[in-house]
């Protein structure tokens, strides 16, 4: 009798306590390495790894320890990324346009993974999360969006020299920021101009020496209608 009263008790008990050993295991983030291209030409990235990952000293800045490791860091441009020895194994061609470029990750296996790099890869839930700033039009992964991919690290490992990551279309925001204002300042000189020629043409139909001197003699003929019926 005791124990089904209490029991209600001990339930939420059991609960309580499930619920605290879950908690922390729900936040932890599975292995990740996020990779984002910026419109600016700068590379972010941030990464997620079980406690104990060698990070290396390579512009890593260390965002929260414990049960996981969470680093993050910005890169200059894909020159700078390929000097660093903590990367990812990858090999960028670009072919650029006036307002875009034509971009193409591949992996390099002449690239050998070390640091953080490293622990991610040898993940075999590890995965890999690449965004850029435009439209990806071929992956080896899962698309997320037009703009995000996700490749596991055990695809990444499988691929062979060259194979291809993604292939995507980026578009230079500046350029594009510049070309819009100069097609906008076109189009407002070109309505303000054709508003002032048709300002124009109204005054020239109004005032000019043709309309002046049909008004003259239409008052003069209008004089001499007048004369001729006094006459009469």
């Amino acid at each position: 009798m005791l124990m089904r009263r209490n029991f209600p008790i001990l339930l939420l008990m059991v609960a309580i306590i499930w619920f605290a050993a879950a908690g922390p295991l729900a936040a932890a983030e599975a292995p990740n390495w996020q990779l984002t291209l910026r419109d600016d030409g700068t590379i972010a990235e941030r990464v997620a790894l079980p406690a104990g990952a060698s990070i290396q000293d390579d512009g890593w800045q260390v965002l929260s320890a414990g049960d996981q490791v969470v680093v993050e860091r910005t890169v200059k441009n894909w020159a700078a990324y390929m000097e660093l020895k903590d990367r990812l194994p990858l090999q960028v061609v670009k072919k650029n346009y006036f307002l875009w470029q034509d971009v193409e990750i591949n992996k390099n296996m002449a690239v050998q993974p070390a640091g953080v790099a490293e622990a991610l890869l040898a993940q075999d839930k590890g995965k890999i999360l690449f965004r850029v700033p435009g439209i990806i039009n071929a992956n080896a992964g899962k698309q997320l969006s037009e703009d995000q991919v996700e490749v596991t690290a055990v695809a990444v490992n499988q691929l062979g020299d060259g194979g291809s990551l993604l292939q995507a279309t980026t578009f230079n925001g500046l350029m594009m920021g510049i070309v819009l204002f100069v097609l906008g300042f076109l189009v407002v000189v070109i309505v303000f101009m054709n508003r002032i020629r048709k300002v124009n043409q109204m005054i020239e139909e109004e005032y000019s020496l043709e309309r002046a001197a049909q008004q003259l003699e239409e008052e003069e003929n209008g004089q001499q209608a007048t004369e001729d019926k006094k006459e009469e």
